[in-house]
């Protein structure tokens, strides 16, 4: 159980335990709490990957900068490029990097469209990619408040997806298969490209 009264239930961690070389993880996003769950359930050395607005945000900036996150800036092209290679030297050192390849979140159910980011990354680096699936996160906080209530949240975990080259159309691939396993266990109906 998570200490603020949250009964984690998780299927499949041990692939994760399994992989713990470099790994690129990624996970649905349906609430502010899916970091919270997550850095309870998954092992301390996986680094988060978040959008750059959260440094500065009053809940969330200082829980992340605790937790090594790797912030990403969205907006400015040469930053972000810039942040890329931070993340990829991170893999490259054994590492493992944990993104929310939706990019956000809505209040609406629904699975959105996955970015290509931390594919492209995998698939460069030849570096396996961990499919998490959560559940219940999104029940956690009433709408407009951040005081969450007591519910069931589950965190599935499958193989590691190995990239099947370098390229484009292997990320593609890594891309296609994490989305179908998440989408087979998070409980939301799928919001097409």
């Amino acid at each position: 159980e998570v200490g603020i009264g949250i009964d984690l239930r998780d299927r499949g961690l041990e692939h994760i335990a399994r992989s713990m070389g470099p790994a690129v993880l990624v996970c649905n996003h349906q609430s502010y709490m899916d970091a919270i769950v997550l850095m309870s359930a998954l092992p301390k050395t996986v680094r988060f990957v978040a959008k750059n607005e959260f440094q500065n945000h009053p809940l969330m900036g200082p829980l992340l900068r605790r937790f090594d996150c790797l912030f990403v800036e969205r907006v400015d092209a040469a930053r972000a490029i810039q942040d890329s290679r931070l993340i990829a030297d991170a893999i490259a050192r054994g590492g493992s990097v944990l993104f929310f390849p939706e990019g956000t979140f809505t209040r609406e159910p629904g699975l959105k469209p996955f970015h290509m980011g931390a594919f492209s990354l995998a698939a460069q680096a030849q570096t396996p990619v961990l499919a998490l699936a959560l559940k219940g996160t999104r029940e956690l906080l009433i709408p407009d408040s951040w005081r969450p209530k007591r519910t069931s949240v589950r965190v599935n975990a499958w193989p590691a997806l190995i990239p099947q080259g370098a390229g484009w159309e292997a990320a593609l691939e890594l891309r296609r298969s994490a989305r179908q396993l998440i989408l087979s266990e998070c409980g939301e109906p799928e919001i097409p490209d």
